[in-house]
């Protein structure tokens, strides 16, 4: 049955794929361009990696700003652990007699007055962590799968700020965030806040989008286009990162700060959606550990949205993999950015994160077809095969930025070119550079991509 049902999702992948759009003809024109040495040196860098060494989780990175996200995948299953039994964490005291005195202690703090709201907010994560479902399959089994788009675009109605995290090698997450924006700009979300935006690039509002100097991270397509996207309906960029290069705690500080001095304080109506990575999003810690949403929580005096990606994604090896998404996977099949409800209406929470954050997305697994994931397509974008001609640049990498952007944009798609991978592209008209493994710049075309598939 599994086998059946992830053959007709591929099936069904290639279907889409194919059907939004394969060119009759294509025509290409020219560009000339002088020699351009040390254009783009981070695929220099990129050319020279080493598998046999190195971060697994950097290299995931890279291969993700590079478009190839089949060994980006590959990578981010390599740095991952093999996830144990949550429930194993439940098993404090065989018969429950521990549990009790945990209960016991955890009301005592809800009781009394003279305990800070951080230690009651743990207490109330340890009953719900206690006295919650004793499986994975009592949790979900009778869940009801929803549309994560929007089922989070109904709660964030309700709040100032809502914060959404990414894995920082999943691009998939950032076009998830993406999606985000036009719902959210109906509920009254005016500022876009981005932990990878720079401070330096003071130019970027006016431009209208990204390039080289933006940031690290979002040298990547898909955080580009989140970018562009933002900035074409409307949304204020907001940069929060520390300046001071603190860590831990004080970096989260920072950030916290940042973000309400340039927001809340000086605008008590327009709303925030604040994209980070990983748990700067926790609405908890610790004596070790005071995440952003925490801190944000206690500065803005008001409840917050916390909304996670990164935990129930796919992965290539399944113990390595949560065993609510295992489970969420195998049972449900779910097409699309997913949460789950429970028979209260409740999102359903893994129990480390149950009182930690709101909402968990889970997200299809990926599919390809001809190197590209179907998540990449939506009713905006349309698939163009390269030239023929184009195919003679194999290992070279591919930049479609948009036509009028300066040279150092950051591209809307890029990929290295194989022979088989298509560019995926709204329509519009584009310049495609040509880069070879000494990071220079060696061809240019023009290209125009109409609604329907095809280019002229």
């Amino acid at each position: 049955m599994r086998a059946t049902t992830c053959t007709l999702l591929h099936a069904a992948t290639a279907f889409l794929l194919a059907s939004c759009g394969q060119a009759s003809s294509q025509q290409f024109t020219e560009i000339n361009i002088g020699p351009a040495p040390g254009f783009d040196p981070g695929y220099r860098e990129f050319c020279q990696i080493s598998l046999n060494g190195g971060d697994p989780e950097q290299h995931a990175v890279l291969f993700a700003f590079y478009g190839d996200y089949q060994n980006a995948l590959e990578q981010a299953t390599k740095d991952a652990s093999v996830q144990g039994n949550p429930f194993e964490y439940l098993q404090f005291g065989g018969m429950g007699t521990e549990n009790n005195g945990l209960l016991d202690k955890a009301n005592s703090i809800l009781n009394n007055p003279e305990e800070s709201e951080a230690a009651k907010a743990q207490a109330r994560m340890l009953i719900a962590f206690l006295t919650g479902p004793a499986s994975t399959e009592e949790a979900l089994s009778n869940a009801r799968p929803t549309s994560a788009l929007e089922y989070i675009a109904d709660q964030a109605g309700n709040y100032h700020f809502t914060l959404i995290n990414e894995a920082h090698y999943n691009s998939q997450h950032r076009n998830f965030t993406e999606r985000l924006l036009q719902p959210l700009w109906e509920k009254g979300y005016r500022y876009l806040a981005l932990e990878a935006l720079s401070h330096q690039d003071t130019l970027l509002q006016q431009r209208g989008y990204p390039v080289r100097s933006t940031g690290y991270y979002t040298k990547d397509a898909h955080f580009g286009n989140l970018i562009r996207e933002a900035l074409r309906i409307g949304y204020t960029l907001i940069s929060y990162e520390t300046q001071g290069g603190n860590r831990g705690t004080a970096r989260d500080r920072d950030q916290a700060l940042n973000l309400y001095r340039q927001t809340l304080q000086q605008d008590k109506n327009g709303k925030v959606l604040v994209h980070a990575g990983y748990s700067h999003i926790n609405e908890l810690g610790d004596r070790n550990y005071e995440p952003m949403g925490m801190q944000l929580k206690r500065l803005a005096e008001q409840d917050i949205l916390t909304v996670s990606q990164e935990k129930m994604s796919g992965l290539n090896v399944p113990e390595k993999e949560h065993h609510y998404y295992r489970y969420a996977d195998s049972t449900f099949h779910f097409d699309q950015p997913t949460v789950f409800l429970n028979q209260q209406g409740e999102p359903v929470l893994d129990p480390i994160s149950s009182g930690n954050l709101d909402i968990q997305v889970y997200h299809p697994r990926t599919h390809f077809l001809d190197g590209r994931p179907g998540w990449m397509m939506d009713g905006k974008k349309v698939q163009v095969p390269l030239p023929e001609p184009m195919n003679s640049y194999k290992g070279h990498l591919l930049r479609a930025i948009r036509e009028g952007e300066q040279p150092d944009a950051v591209p809307v798609d890029q990929f290295v070119i194989d022979g088989k991978k298509p560019l995926i592209l709204p329509a519009g008209t584009y310049v495609l550079q040509v880069v070879d493994c000494e990071g220079a710049l060696v061809k240019a075309y023009r290209m125009s991509v109409n609604g329907k598939g095809g280019s002229n």
